[in-house]
């Protein structure tokens, strides 16, 4: 997708070069702008989040605009429902049932669940009206990057640390996932943060913290603090019993263990 979405951008950049007089004015300067001085941040951000919608709107001819935002929005609505459902069904089976003293009803697991899914919906909509603000640091496909890796590093850590490491145990897994979401969303949000500092100190320079490392190295960065982080826990929580993992690391797999009854 990212290599496809690079082309595109590349195939707009040329076009709108070659016919400049098209596009608005802002759109122009910004283009130019941000030819002329890549550090530009926001006149890359103004052409790079505004020019394929503005492509889709009035270079397409008339019936396809609208079929391609028919299918944008379709796309984006069963991405977001499915993922809200998911999140819900995941907070009641895994959290709810497990930990609550007594069982809910039928009724009132559902009308839980509705609660949970309108609560979700909310976050979620929130989380989107805050990124008008982080957009103005970075473009619309940075601010998925800086968002989706911190998550995605982590996540793939716990997987790998379950599978890998017979010396770790479901604690320090858990420690390691949380500083390694933590460190995802600090290298994404280094600009955002930052500036915040900047402001809040009422310091003269530009930046406190000096520049933010690319979006593609907070996958590497966030599951290498979860990897260290779950190995030094380990030290300290213990280790897992011969019974938990037997069947389920690589290495019992590798010797040939089946899962205990």
């Amino acid at each position: 997708m990212s290599i496809l979405l690079a082309f595109v951008g590349l195939a707009l950049l040329a076009y709108y070069q070659r016919n400049t007089a098209e596009l608005p004015t802002a759109m122009a300067d910004a283009m130019h702008g941000m030819l002329a001085e890549p550090a530009n941040i926001t006149g890359k951000n103004v052409f790079a989040d505004k020019v394929f919608p503005f492509f889709i709107a009035h270079g397409l001819p008339i019936g396809i605009s609208g079929i391609v935002v028919a299918g944008v929005f379709a796309v984006a609505q069963s991405s977001i429902d499915s993922g809200i459902n998911s999140t819900s069904t995941v907070i009641m089976v895994d959290l709810i049932r497990r930990f609550r003293r007594e069982p809910l009803s039928e009724t009132a697991e559902l009308r839980l669940a509705q609660v949970l899914t309108l609560s979700i919906g909310t976050l979620v909509t929130g989380i989107a009206v805050a990124a008008v603000w982080f957009g103005e640091l970075s473009s619309i496909m940075e601010l998925q990057m800086q968002s989706f890796n911190a998550v995605l590093g982590p996540l793939g850590a716990v997987f790998m640390a379950g599978f890998l490491l017979p010396s770790v145990n479901q604690k320090s897994v858990v420690c390691g996932g949380l500083a390694g979401a933590m460190c995802g969303l600090t290298l994404g949000f280094w600009a955002p943060i930052d500036r915040l500092l900047v402001s809040a100190t009422g310091s003269a320079q530009e930046s406190l913290l000096g520049p933010a490392v690319s979006p593609f190295w907070i996958i590497p960065f966030s599951w290498l603090t979860a990897i260290v982080v779950a190995l030094i826990c380990s030290l300290f929580c213990g280790r897992p019993t011969q019974a938990q993992i037997q069947g389920l690391t690589w290495w019992s797999v590798r010797r040939g263990e089946n899962r205990a009854a």
